[in-house]
């Protein structure tokens, strides 16, 4: 078979459509990185109540440990709650509570869960137990669980 000029300018147009082309391992591995490492500087919602002291503390986490106090109240002062929905395209339904005190305020608890019920057990446990916390992990903040 003989090979002409538009052969090889052919066969070289075709090899170099983007879908065709190999990455090379290391590409991958630094995208790996990036995106894992990025996600260490992601804030950590924490809360904390203590029913002696009628108080809870909900602060974020940054990646030193510092903790940033984003929302005082007190247990006595919570009046209602709900259960929100978020969903997005990429994945299934997840749950947050959001806690509205006596003066009108709202409270956003951004620990999303995929269970009702666990969402439920948040407020539940903020109303009911005497030292209640609840921490969000480093790995629960990359993969999004509760």
């Amino acid at each position: 078979m003989k090979k002409g000029k538009n052969f090889d300018k052919i066969r070289f147009m075709e090899r170099e459509s983007w879908y065709n082309k190999k990455i090379p391992i290391k590409y991958i591995f630094i995208a790996f990185i990036l995106i894992f490492s990025s996600s260490i500087f992601l804030p950590r919602p924490e809360l904390s109540c203590s029913k002696a002291d009628d108080i809870c503390n909900y602060y974020f986490v940054n990646f030193r440990g510092e903790k940033e106090i984003e929302q005082t109240f007190k247990i006595s002062d919570i009046d209602t709650y709900e259960i929100t929905n978020h969903t997005d395209r990429r994945s299934m339904a997840k749950f947050s509570p959001i806690i509205s005190l006596k003066n009108g305020e709202e409270i956003d608890l951004y620990f999303r869960t995929y269970s009702f019920t666990r969402a439920d057990n948040i407020v539940q446990n903020i109303l009911t137990l005497d030292n209640y916390q609840i921490k969000r992990s480093f790995w629960k903040n990359i993969f999004g669980g509760y």
